[in-house]
């Protein structure tokens, strides 16, 4: 289901984000043969979180899912990674204002691509969609 997702949102400009998710470019390095590796940073605001009371903390949980598209049609596999929130119940004023973010490692081609991210509140069972244009590494403006 993630991965059509991101099929919708990178080919059909389908990007719903209910959970106001949010994707910054933070890293471009040239690599060999025409390639860069980027570093983007994922931000979840905690508001927009369900969070379970258990014991003396809150708990939460988020998945994401991101792949990368090129111009010529062609997809990257699909990556997820699991996102335990933990929150203690003495800290969930300030938590509340902040953002979980996570910062991820990928490698793009030359030319026009696209990255695109969901996040899935698995508790809430809400997914928001995000997409980050770029052009040889760069966050294309355009």
């Amino acid at each position: 289901r993630m991965a059509e997702q991101l099929y919708a949102a990178l080919y059909l400009g389908v990007a719903p984000n209910p959970l106001a998710i949010s994707l910054e470019l933070v890293d471009s390095e040239p690599q060999r043969k025409g390639r860069y590796q980027i570093k983007v940073l994922a931000r979840i605001p905690m508001s927009s979180m369900l969070l379970i009371p258990q014991a003396d903390e809150l708990l939460g949980r988020a998945t994401a899912w991101m792949a990368v598209a090129n111009d010529q049609g062609g997809m990257s596999d699909v990556h997820g990674r699991r996102m335990p929130i933990r929150v203690p119940q003495s800290e969930l004023t300030t938590a509340m204002a902040q953002d979980v973010g996570y910062t991820l490692d990928l490698v793009v081609g030359k030319g026009p691509q696209e990255v695109a991210l969901v996040v899935r509140d698995e508790l809430a069972v809400v997914s928001s969609i995000v997409t980050l244009p770029l052009v040889d590494g760069q966050v294309d403006l355009q």
